[in-house]
């Protein structure tokens, strides 16, 4: 679940809305009705209106559909069935379940079949019973993390609608339209005409036997235009596989960024946020240069120096060969004046723990020597977190160490950080990196 992005731009912004319009793309290329969805929070969700699923809705169901976990259908409505039935639900009171009685029931019955355990790092847990185990044995186990728990209510959910009339023209999947975060949740959906009515769930969060300290909640702008726009991100992992001639393209996206940076009619923090998209997108040198003459005031209080730092990550990466060392030098000197501020913040006994995060998050991005490293590395042993996310941390540091040894063509250190992330953290996307650029 972790993504690949330039050291964490997700977890400073989100994605942003667009100039001046009133739809997110040009309304003739919309054939799925993007500009028509909306996000609402449940109790302003009106399921009775629901109608024969749309365009976007059927896609979205086949998508989830083909991502399911399951291997064994006859146990999975098995256990399924037991956890309703122990509620004293028989088929009968099951088929006449209201809409919201239903997901209510889906959401208990999903907390009831699982507890919170890391079952992709607990190494007692993967010794006894494997990894990446299908839906149905995290349930007949009775444990499982984020995605196990939103992976359960979908089964769930689905299995009431097997009884049940009333919930025909819902679906439930994982999350759409969200923030990107290093944790998984459930949309609610359904069509009403054209238009897409959109709600979300968090059955982990629900759960009162959870960790206080494991990443919880469901994360949404309440911007619909901005909702509208991660729904579009979203989608364009799999859309190709159900549209030919996708009209929702990268370009269109892109200048929609731009478009919204520019403007100097919109908000402050809207630009802001565009700002955070623009540089996730940069292609070419011209944008390079476009990101780095903004105004200091699109700058996020507190990440000024942190954004510099990535746009001068983007222009060593698209400059022209005589242009690259200065961009080498000013990469050089905005991370020789950040590792110390970022570790000072960290060591501070005022810092809280989310700022801590933030900002190990951070400092793997400014490490230039093994000293660093090392020095990194004892910092993060001394913080008092959950396992899974001390990992996760981890893994930025101990790639940045990979890259250094393999810049001092240091083959000893180099196996020494690549069997690191390998055993602590297999499931870091490191590891295809690393194997890719042998």
């Amino acid at each position: 679940m972790k993504k690949l992005t330039t050291l964490g731009l997700a977890t400073i912004f989100s994605l942003i809305g667009l100039k001046g319009f009133n739809q997110i793309v040009d309304q003739k290329i919309d054939i799925l009705n993007i500009n028509k969805t909306k996000y609402c929070d449940m109790n302003q969700m009106n399921f009775e209106e629901a109608t024969k699923p749309n365009k976007l809705v059927e896609i979205i169901e086949k998508d989830s559909y083909s991502m399911r976990s399951v291997n064994n259908e006859r146990s999975l409505g098995g256990i399924i069935m037991n956890a309703f039935l122990k509620q004293g639900y028989d088929e009968k009171k099951l088929s006449t379940l209201s809409e919201n009685e239903s997901i209510n029931l889906s959401v208990t019955t999903t907390i009831n079949l699982l507890d919170y355990k890391y079952v992709d790092s607990d190494t007692t847990f993967i010794k006894e019973h494997g990894k990446n185990l299908p839906t149905e044995e995290y349930m007949r186990i009775g444990f499982g993390d984020c995605d196990k728990y939103s992976n359960a209510l979908i089964e769930v959910f689905n299995r009431i609608k097997v009884y049940n009339e009333n919930i025909s023209n819902i679906i439930c999947c994982e999350n759409k339209g969200g923030f990107f975060q290093l944790h998984q949740w459930n949309s609610f959906m359904y069509s009403k005409g054209d238009s897409t009515m959109i709600t979300f769930v968090d059955p982990t969060s629900l759960d009162k036997e959870i960790p206080e300290d494991i990443e919880k909640g469901y994360h949404v702008s309440k911007n619909n235009k901005i909702f509208q726009l991660h729904l579009l991100q979203d989608l364009n992992w799999f859309i190709d596989l159900y549209i030919d001639n996708n009209p929702y393209t990268k370009e269109v996206f892109k200048q929609a960024t731009e478009n919204i940076l520019t403007n100097k009619k919109e908000t402050i923090t809207t630009r802001q946020e565009a700002l955070s998209l623009f540089l996730d997108c940069l292609e070419n040198i011209d944008g390079v240069y476009k990101a780095e003459a903004c105004d200091k005031e699109l700058f996020a209080e507190n990440y000024y120096d942190d954004f510099k730092n990535v746009i001068y990550q983007e222009g060593v990466k698209y400059a022209k060969r005589k242009e690259k060392q200065i961009w080498k030098d000013k990469l050089t000197n905005i991370k020789t004046q950040r590792y110390p501020i970022c570790k000072n913040i960290i060591i501070n006994d005022t810092t809280s723990n989310e700022t801590r995060k933030t900002y190990f998050n951070l400092i793997s991005s400014y490490i230039q020597t093994m000293d660093e490293v090392n020095e990194s590395i004892t910092l993060l042993d001394s913080f008092k977190i959950n396992k899974e996310d001390k990992l996760d941390l981890l893994d930025g540091i101990l790639f940045k160490g990979y890259l250094i040894a393999k810049e001092d063509k240091d083959i000893n250190l180099q196996n020494y950080y690549k069997n690191e992330i390998k055993e602590k953290i297999p499931h870091s996307p490191y590891n295809f990196l690393i194997k890719r650029n042998k």
